[in-house]
């Protein structure tokens, strides 16, 4: 299991991990499952995905028909979130909207509230 594997790394040691996880898999010819917010390192190193939302998972599929063909809301706002070189960001709020009700947990504050003491 990796659990974020690339979140707390720079640039240079995270281009690095995706190689690392391919190569491990292939040696010890086991699955590995994937805990992650980073897009780009699930599209690389996963055959499966699964997309969740407030600990539901909303679609599954092979990397390519979630990331090439989504079809929950989630899932496309998820992937329209991504930023890349080149490209123009969402306005605010914009992304949220596509996915549906912002999420809420159940006796945790709004974001950007803090809880009182």
């Amino acid at each position: 299991m990796c659990d974020e594997p690339v979140s707390a790394l720079d640039a240079s040691v995270r281009a690095q991990i995706p190689d690392l996880l391919d190569d491990v898999q292939q040696r010890l010819g086991k699955a590995l499952l994937l805990v992650s917010h980073d897009l780009s390192v699930v599209r690389r190193v996963s055959d499966r995905v699964l997309a969740m939302k407030d600990a539901q998972v909303v679609e599954e599929g092979t990397a390519e028909e979630v990331f090439d063909a989504p079809r929950h809301p989630y899932t496309k706002s998820l992937l329209a979130a991504v930023v890349t070189v080149g490209t123009d960001a969402a306005p605010p709020g914009e992304l949220l909207e596509a996915g549906g009700p912002k999420p809420t947990r159940p006796g945790m504050p709004p974001a950007g509230a803090t809880k009182p003491r």
